[in-house]
Formats: C-alpha cells, structure tokens, sequence
C-alpha cells in the first residue's frame, strides 16, 4: 500500500505518540526497544521516509 508522504508521517507520528502513551502507562513496556524494532521492521524497508527524518518525529513526541 503506497500514501503520499505527508499521510505517512502522519501515521508515523501518531504510532510513535502511542507508544510514548503506552511506556507513561505501561511500566514494563520497553519503548527504547519497540522504536528500534519499528524502525527497522516498518519504516526502514519501506523506504518513504529517511533516519533523519524518523528520529525528528521521534525528537517531536519526546523520544530521545
């Protein structure tokens, strides 16, 4: 499934916002993990976004 960039950031940012939500409420939720695995799972091998570009929506939610 193809979206044009813009929807895709959107999704990116709104799974990175969920996991932040998760990891507040979920204290057993490893999130420095999941990012890493979603990263190189999701986002990596579809190609529409670049690591600079992840690891800014990751600064954005609060991911460090």
């Amino acid at each position: 499934m193809f979206v044009d960039k813009k929807t895709y950031i959107g999704i990116v940012k709104f799974t990175l916002q969920s996991m932040v939500e998760l990891a507040r409420t979920d204290k057993s939720y490893n999130l420095t993990a999941d990012t890493i695995h979603y990263y190189e799972i999701t986002i990596r091998p579809e190609m529409q976004i670049t690591q600079d570009e992840f690891l800014e929506l990751c600064r954005e939610v609060g991911i460090k």
